[in-house]
């Protein structure tokens, strides 16, 4: 039995070593890949802190379901 893997992605619109277009291809490999984009560079999690960590506590509840 294959067990379905959760993934939360967080990619700035203006990163200069990740494209967006890598990230679509987890996609097909993580149906249950979430992608969000913020409009930044490389420091997503340094530059939206507030926004991220809603996103990552919201997702952490959804996969523990607390």
């Amino acid at each position: 039995m294959k067990k379905k893997t959760d993934a939360s992605y967080y990619l700035g619109k203006l990163e200069m070593f990740y494209c967006l277009e890598e990230a679509n291809c987890y996609k097909s490999d993580l149906p249950n890949f979430n992608l969000h984009t913020l409009d930044c560079g490389h420091m997503v999690l340094l530059t939206y802190f507030e926004e991220t960590s809603t996103l990552i506590h919201k997702f952490c509840s959804v996969v523990t379901g607390t």
